[in-house]
């Protein structure tokens, strides 16, 4: 496993972590929330497989 692969399963929980959290406090809306962890999700997984 390269370090880039490594950060990406470290940092891209806590994004989405982060995004559910203000989500759960009001700061962003269901759908705001979802399209943010989706693309912190794709972004995540194209950046370990390349």
């Amino acid at each position: 496993m390269t370090d880039k692969q490594l950060a990406m399963l470290i940092v891209a929980p806590m994004i989405v972590g982060m995004i559910v959290l203000m989500w759960r406090q009001g700061a962003v809306s269901p759908i705001v929330a979802g399209v943010m962890a989706s693309l912190t999700t794709l972004t995540a997984v194209f950046v370990a497989l390349t």
